[in-house]
């Protein structure tokens, strides 16, 4: 799906697409996701296996789970502002850059999220962050970076957590 308008959906599942980049989702605009499902999409050799950010994206309640990229955010991969709120990022996977589950070189706001289980052959198997990255109330767990560590978040940008969790994450 690429979206270049208003796009809003709910109670949607976006699965089992493939294409060169952004795998399951274009966002170059405006795009509002709530109690939807992102998975098992493949961006190869490209980055955002789930869903890329241009623009604004903002998802509530969402799942963004089993996804791949070559490059990296094989879950998100956002140069844009993008919100996660009361949602989940896992089980992603990316086998060159960073950001198993979210790369991003935007703005990035958790909110009562869960980003665990994800994996990336270098920086940030959770969130690999050059922009702006705000958490609150987040879980970042068990997620796997395996080189040049940053496990959970590898930070190159600004990063604040409050009242967050990061623990049990794995960077070589």
């Amino acid at each position: 799906m690429v979206n270049m308008g208003v796009a809003n959906l709910t109670a949607s599942i976006v699965a089992h697409n493939t294409s060169v980049v952004c795998g399951g989702i274009q966002n170059f605009s405006e795009l509002t996701m709530v109690q939807s499902l992102v998975s098992e999409n493949v961006a190869i050799p490209g980055e955002g296996g789930g869903l890329c950010v241009s623009g604004k994206v903002v998802l509530i309640s969402t799942s963004v789970t089993d996804n791949y990229a070559g490059l990296q955010g094989a879950g998100i991969s956002s140069h844009g502002d993008l919100t996660l709120d009361h949602s989940l990022v896992a089980r992603n996977s990316t086998n060159h850059e960073g950001g198993g589950g979210i790369y991003n070189g935007g703005y990035l706001a958790l909110l009562n999220s869960e980003i665990s289980d994800n994996r990336a052959n270098t920086f940030g198997g959770g969130v690999y962050n050059l922009g702006t990255m705000r958490s609150v109330g987040t879980t970042v767990s068990t997620n796997v970076g395996l080189a040049w560590a940053g496990g959970g978040i590898a930070n190159g940008g600004q990063c604040a957590l409050l009242n967050s969790t990061v623990s049990g994450n794995y960077g070589d």
